[in-house]
């Protein structure tokens, strides 16, 4: 095991990489080859450029048209089916078959402000107004709520038509095959129905679900509906709270989510998986890298190797590979 003060940029790069090369097979002829359009991927995601823009700050890129023919090679049901590979890859051997896990399922939206045609009707969603849009590209993932555990296991892109039964179906079977264990599934309220709850019950997941009902002045009252656990209502409120480490991890990929306007449902999906599978990779190095050797409960030494740090090691690779622009032309 490497010690922390040995870990470099390139160590950074052998978790990000790999998921990418093994899982996205991109045929292309000439010079250019697959590991160069996914490092200027990494390099987009870390500096929050574009396909546009990314070839103004650095030397070694590819054209903007070659980027995009290549990238329309990248079918969205070939994702779907390798999601989980995508974003488990550099961090499954860190996760413990034998232990039961506490899980939640959430929804994001990223805003759309483009049109809405024949190719990307399907997956785009309408809701409350947002960053002056109620137009979104909306995302359902399935993430590990505890502490330093706290991996994005599989993001599916939310499609018309589809119901939360089919997408908690679908995860459900991920984690079989992942060859993982359910402790609880949190989910929020807006999986309150009838049909979910049957399925899940029907399945023998243990879950808590809130139920908001409003009294006077505004106030509100929060009970839970359980199945599958025996629990007193303070850990059950302890164990739901839990769920909120979810927004920390959109927060994250929003750090390293590339920039696009496209209105292909596929690329926007693409760079959705990128951000997710950089905070993994950072968790699974954290893990693996900075874990406390001393007897009782396990311990991170978090503040040591925060995510900010790890994007900046990805950079600086990334910017020695592609090599920066440092003369820029001015007008007078």
């Amino acid at each position: 095991m490497l010690s922390r003060l040995e870990l470099t940029p390139a160590h950074c790069i052998k978790t990000v990489l790999p998921p990418l090369l093994d899982n996205i097979p991109i045929s292309i002829n000439g010079s250019l080859t697959p590991k160069d359009l996914f490092i200027n991927i990494l390099g987009m995601s870390t500096d929050k450029l574009s396909i546009h823009s990314i070839g103004k700050q650095y030397h070694k890129t590819p054209c903007e048209t070659s980027m995009r023919c290549h990238l329309q090679k990248i079918e969205l049901n070939q994702l779907i089916e390798h999601n989980t590979k995508i974003l488990l890859q550099s961090s499954h051997e860190t996760l413990d078959s034998n232990k039961k896990y506490d899980f939640a399922i959430d929804y994001t939206n990223d805003p759309y402000y483009g049109e809405v045609n024949a190719t990307n009707e399907n997956y785009v969603i309408r809701g409350q107004a947002k960053k002056s849009t109620n137009s979104f590209c909306s995302y359902i993932s399935l993430c590990i709520i505890n502490k330093y555990t706290r991996f994005t296991i599989s993001m599916l892109p939310v499609e018309k038509g589809k119901t939360k039964t089919d997408y908690l179906k679908y995860f459900i079977d991920q984690v079989d095959k992942i060859n993982l264990k359910i402790n609880i599934l949190c989910l929020d309220r807006e999986f309150y129905s009838r049909d979910v709850f049957t399925f899940l019950q029907e399945n023998d997941i243990p879950h808590i679900t809130p139920v908001v009902r409003r009294g006077k002045n505004g106030c509100e009252n929060l009970g839970f509906v359980v199945y599958g656990i025996d629990w007193e209502p303070g850990k059950i409120s302890t164990i739901y709270r839990k769920r909120f480490a979810i927004e920390s991890s959109y927060r994250m990929r929003n750090v390293v989510k590339p920039k696009t306007s496209s209105r292909n449902p596929m690329l926007r999906y693409f760079y959705a998986l990128i951000s997710f599978m950089l905070k993994n990779a950072w968790v699974s190095i954290q893990r693996m890298h900075f874990m406390k050797v001393k007897r009782g409960p396990k311990t991170i030494e978090e503040d040591v190797f925060r995510f900010d740090l790890f994007v900046h090691f990805v950079e600086e690779w990334v910017r020695k590979r592609l090599k920066v622009k440092l003369v820029v032309k001015c007008y007078r």
